[in-house]
């Protein structure tokens, strides 16, 4: 045995993990001093230096144990005190992976890579696999996401989602951490549709129309049943409708605001989907009783209604409409 380049730096050093760093350099991850580059090479100036240095108090504090090589050059770090630490070819965080991301036990004995790109995780209580190579991010209640999911929507450049127990934004990532969810105060009624509109964002909940932005109800429904979809018409951005449990309501965009709530007459149904075609008609598929279509009339601001399969004047059947490459279906 001979001394390795640089080696001697690291005599009375404790040495977690090696791990091969390009072609002629190999990564030396240490229990008290964070990480160091080292060159396989004798006579390189200087054999060894510190590696991301900036990161050397997290690790230190998380206690690393194990080190391996990811494909794209990743680097997962196993700790005893905080799970994994992802970094990229770089050496700058990506994220850490402890119990909030889904690991049962933050105390990571090993690491191994696997052909598909998994890592597998010997852990102080079981074993774990971590799909490291996804570009996929999945949310729960452990990310801050609470209830079923109905719809998500952008607004502003923020992602919103409409659940069964409010709506909630997602909040950017720190360093080192996953992104989360937050609750938007106001809110915590069940909500199933939302509409990102110039004024507001606009979520149909049990009870009626919500203005996210402003927190405040911009339209009550007179029984508290439920909106269950929002659909802004395409033809004339001013029109909003809404789908109720018993009916559909229309509004109007009047000097930057959504107002003059109205009530379609001939529609009790349970709307549950509206799409509009290229005619400006609205179809609306129900809960129990098949399609119905909504066609302007020439002569009047109430729309004419018709039930396109519907014989005897009864059906049963649940519908969801939606537009397949610019057609109703």
């Amino acid at each position: 045995l001979a001394m390795a380049p640089g080696g001697a730096l690291f005599k009375e050093e404790l040495i977690r993990s090696l791990v091969p760093w390009g072609e002629a350099e190999y990564l030396v991850v240490t229990y008290s001093n964070g990480m160091f580059r080292c060159s396989t090479q004798q006579g390189t100036e200087p054999d060894c230096s510190p590696f991301n240095p900036g990161l050397t108090e997290l690790l230190v504090s998380l206690q690393p144990y194990s080190a391996t090589l990811l494909p794209e050059g990743r680097l997962a770090i196993g700790t005893k005190l905080g799970g994994v630490v992802l970094l990229d070819d770089s050496g700058r965080l990506l994220r850490t992976l402890d119990e909030t991301s889904g690991l049962r036990d933050e105390h990571v004995w090993f690491t191994y890579a696997d052909r598909q790109g998994g890592l597998w995780l010997a852990l102080n209580n079981g074993l774990a696999r971590v799909e490291a190579a996804t570009s996929l991010s999945y949310f729960d209640k452990m990310l801050g996401l609470g209830g079923s999911v109905s719809q998500v929507a952008r607004h502003n450049g923020r992602l919103y989602a409409a659940t069964s127990l409010g709506i909630y934004r997602l909040s950017p990532a720190a360093a080192g951490a996953p992104a989360r969810f937050e609750p938007m105060p106001g809110i915590s009624t069940a909500c199933w549709s939302l509409v990102s509109t110039e004024e507001a964002l606009l979520a149909g909940c049990r009870g009626g129309l919500y203005d996210v932005d402003a927190g405040q109800w911009l339209w009550e429904h007179e029984t508290e049943l439920h909106v269950g979809v929002l659909y802004r018409s395409r033809r004339d951005p001013t029109l909003l409708y809404l789908g109720l449990s018993d009916g559909l309501v229309r509004m109007r965009l009047d000097a930057g605001g959504w107002t003059d709530a109205e009530r379609i007459p001939g529609v009790r149904e349970q709307v549950n989907s509206i799409v509009e075609d290229t005619l400006g008609r609205l179809w609306l598929g129900t809960r129990n009783d098949g399609v119905l279509r909504l066609d302007p009339a020439a002569d009047s601001d109430q729309p004419i209604i018709t039930r396109p399969g519907v014989t005897d004047g009864q059906s049963t059947e649940a519908v969801i409409t939606m537009t397949v490459a610019g057609r109703v279906t």
